[in-house]
């Protein structure tokens, strides 16, 4: 799988280059981009076929409070959610003979007061390494495809 793409820093807002497994930098704001453990390849996936995001968790098992999530999810870009849409939509027709977890886009106004797309799974009583696992199965879905 490749291993790069372009990020929209949290920070600044622009687009820069992401290095997998390196401590990359924002080249414009020298933020730390940082993706969480287990979104690793379905971000770098959905940014190299023309879904911008700008946000990503794996989840926390310990629960849901302001600051948390209990289920992976990635932030995109008003722009992208057509897109992202298409991809998800397409990814469930394909696993609907084999699995009962169907992912979503959709938009919801955060705890923290900003609005925030959402790519999760609807299952959200699996716990949230099960759920990561997902998002890879996501990710290698984007890949398969040639949608890279």
């Amino acid at each position: 799988m490749r291993r790069e793409c372009f990020l929209l820093c949290d920070s600044c807002g622009k687009k820069t280059n992401y290095t997998s497994k390196a401590r990359s930098r924002c080249f414009y704001c020298k933020n730390v981009l940082d993706i969480p453990e287990g979104m690793e390849e379905l971000v770098i996936a959905l940014n190299n076929i023309g879904v911008l995001t700008f946000y990503s968790c794996g989840g926390h098992d310990d629960g849901f409070d302001t600051t948390k999530r209990d289920y992976p999810c990635v932030g995109i870009t008003e722009e992208s959610v057509e897109l992202g849409k298409e991809i998800v939509r397409n990814y469930n027709r394909k696993k609907a003979r084999n699995s009962d977890e169907e992912w979503k886009v959709d938009f919801q106004q955060t705890t923290l007061g900003y609005p925030l797309w959402l790519i999760a799974p609807v299952h959200k009583e699996k716990r949230s390494e099960n759920l990561r696992r997902e998002a890879d199965r996501l990710a290698e879905y984007i890949f398969s495809k040639s949608l890279v």
